[in-house]
């Protein structure tokens, strides 16, 4: 209360010392409440610049603060925005949230693979659109990550940095071992993280613009990143070609790589 001494009230002192209303500097002392709990994580690799950063993380229990900051360290790139730390906090209070693919871009992926064999990660609502013949859903009690996956196969994985880098590997794993005969994945384009680092032999489309995603009740959710859709096969050059409508495409010409932008 050593404001009492020059000032009447804590408003009057947080305006006149400070330049910042009460609510403000409310903010800023729960930020340095929550920065002292990150700080004292030792895996904790890059620490927040500004209050709007670590503002979301006052939802959390306090011991799950450090970890979500650096969950979002990873899945930003170290470009972490109060976005980017909103999402993994959702993440991290309600589980995954559902965002299927929009049937627009489903029928691309039909263009490239003919039919859709399965859909690895699904439910009956997102299946209405994209209409595989086989699809693994949690309500089936069917994990794709421990299921085949033979034929054609489309993936929207479920968020999350710790989730989507073993899609990645099993994806990779059934289409090397010929399992799969293609695949094309729709993913966030976040191309520093480890996992997308072993796309890069593959066939890239770099979506223009944000995708808005639905879900469950018709709500539509834009996502944070842009969007990636990456194709596995012996039909790079199609692929090419049907996508580019999308955004510039990075086709792998075997011996090469070919650029296409968007037409």
């Amino acid at each position: 209360k050593l404001y009492r001494e020059q000032h009447t009230t804590f408003d009057d002192y947080c305006q006149q010392r400070w330049n910042y209303t009460r609510q403000h500097v409310y903010r800023l002392i729960n930020a340095a409440e929550t920065v002292a709990q990150i700080e004292a994580n030792p895996a904790v690799s890059k620490l927040p610049k500004n209050e709007r950063q670590v503002r979301p993380l006052k939802k959390l229990h306090p011991n799950d603060r450090a970890e979500a900051w650096q969950e979002a360290v990873d899945e930003s790139g170290g470009n972490v925005t109060q976005d980017v730390v909103a999402e993994v906090v959702a993440v991290g209070m309600n589980g995954p949230p559902d965002w299927y693919t929009p049937e627009k871009y489903i029928e691309l992926v039909r263009e490239v693979l003919g039919d859709i064999d399965l859909d690895p990660a699904s439910c009956s609502e997102a299946n209405t659109k994209v209409n595989a013949h086989v699809y693994y859903s949690v309500a089936q009690g069917r994990n794709g990550l421990r299921e085949p996956w033979p034929g054609r196969v489309f993936l929207n994985p479920p968020y999350g940095r710790k989730v989507i880098s073993a899609w990645i590997d099993k994806a990779l794993d059934e289409f090397n071992k010929g399992t799969s005969e293609e695949i094309i994945i729709c993913i966030n384009n976040a191309t520093d993280t480890q996992w997308f680092a072993k796309l890069w032999d593959a066939s890239l489309c770099f979506v223009q613009g944000r995708i808005k995603f639905w879900g469950p009740h018709n709500k539509t959710d834009s996502p944070a990143h842009g969007t990636v859709f990456v194709y596995l096969g012996g039909n790079d050059t199609l692929f090419a070609q049907v996508f580019s409508k999308l955004g510039a495409v990075i086709e792998n010409c075997g011996d090469h790589r070919q650029v296409h932008f968007k037409r």
